[in-house]
C-alpha cells in the first residue's frame, strides 16, 4: 500500500514501511531503534540527495536544506541526536508525517 505525503506542493508516494519510518522519526520520545537502511529508504522516496563523503560521512540534501551525518557503525541503529537532526531537516523541507 502506498501513501501520499506532501512537501510544499510536491506529492511523494511512500510504501507502508516508509510511512512507519516517517512516523517513528516524528514520534516522541525519540526512537533509538531506527535503522540506517530504513532511513535511507525513506529519504530516497522523498527525493533526498545522498552523497557519500570520506569514511562514514554522508551528506543529505533536500530542497536547499543540508545535513551531514556519520553512518552509524558498528551497530546500524541511529543515535537519538541523528533522529532529531533528520526530523528537523524534514520539517524545514516541509515533509510532515500526517
Amino acid at each position: 500500500m502506498w501513501r501520499m505525503i506532501s512537501s510544499y506542493g510536491i506529492i511523494f508516494c511512500v510504501n507502508s514501511a516508509q510511512t512507519k519510518t516517517l512516523e517513528r522519526i516524528f514520534g516522541e520520545p525519540v526512537r533509538t531503534d531506527l535503522r540506517w537502511s530504513e532511513l535511507c529508504s525513506l529519504l530516497t522516496a522523498v527525493g533526498v540527495m545522498i552523497a557519500e563523503g570520506r569514511g562514514s560521512r554522508v551528506r543529505i540534501a533536500l530542497k536547499g536544506h543540508h545535513l551531514m551525518l556519520h553512518r552509524p557503525h558498528p551497530q546500524p541503529e541511529l543515535k537519538p541526536y541523528m533522529v532529531r537532526a533528520v526530523r528537523e531537516l524534514l520539517q524545514n523541507a516541509g515533509v510532515t508525517h500526517k
